[in-house]
């Protein structure tokens, strides 16, 4: 597992900024609006999820600590920009979830590789482009 951090932040006991003492994975957002979908999202996302999987599987709670959650610094677009902060606990119970779920789609995607599947190139490019095994299935 790898990734790359935003910023990695121990927080002491005497801060000012709201947030419980503890280490922390800070990740950096931009969002065109930020609405109720934009700030909830975040407690779901797999990225987020990833990062603290990494943090877990790469034993960095040696180094810096046992991790307290993830910090999501959000700007909004909008015309008049604001700023948000979530808070994400780490729950190990859905890192768990999580690493299992990666474990199953992989092995989907390497039995698909080896299997001859019915190709559709419509299912493989969209309004972002190509998907990552364009170049394997064409």
């Amino acid at each position: 597992y790898s990734c790359r951090y935003d910023l990695l932040a121990h927080v002491s006991e005497d801060n000012d900024l709201y947030v419980p003492a503890g280490t922390y994975i800070v990740d950096y957002k931009t969002k065109a609006r930020i609405d109720e979908a934009a700030l909830s999202a975040w407690y779901h996302d797999g990225e987020l999820k990833g990062q603290a999987l990494v943090y877990r599987e790469n034993k960095l709670e040696q180094i810096f600590g046992p991790l307290k959650g993830i910090i999501v610094d959000i700007i909004g677009k909008q015309k008049n920009q604001k700023f948000h902060r979530c808070i994400i606990p780490v729950q190990q119970k859905l890192l768990d979830e999580f690493q299992q779920n990666l474990h199953y789609w992989n092995t989907q995607v390497e039995e698909y590789k080896k299997s001859e599947y019915k190709k559709r190139e419509s299912s493989c490019l969209g309004q972002y482009g190509k998907c990552d095994y364009y170049d394997f299935c064409w």
